[in-house]
This record gives structure tokens, sequence and C-alpha cells, in this order.
């Protein structure tokens, strides 16, 4: 049995979680931030929060 099949059957038997490469970016943002993703860094200097975000109350 190769080593990549005894990989497999290991994780399939025995992992309890399996962690994978998602090449899809998902941004949760709350309505009042104004978030621009860039598509090759995760650059948080141009956001901006309104007045109705819960942190300027």
């Amino acid at each position: 049995m190769l080593a990549a099949n005894r990989i497999d059957r290991f994780v399939t038997d025995e992992a309890l979680a399996l962690f994978l490469c998602a090449p899809q970016v998902l941004y949760a943002v709350n309505r009042h931030v104004d978030f621009v993703p860039y598509a090759t860094t995760f650059e948080l200097v141009d956001t901006k929060v309104g007045r109705e975000h819960w942190s300027r109350r």
C-alpha cells in the first residue's frame, strides 16, 4: 500500500477535522462599515466606519 493511500485511510478513519485550502475568499462586514477588498492583500487602511456603527455610539 502506498504512503498516500495510508494517509487517505488514516484521515478517513481517524481524523477529527480536515482543513482544506479554498481559493475563494469570504469577507463578512457590518453594513455600517465601508470596506473595499483587494485581490492580493488584506488592507484595512481604507476601511471606514459609519456613524451608526456600534463602536461609535
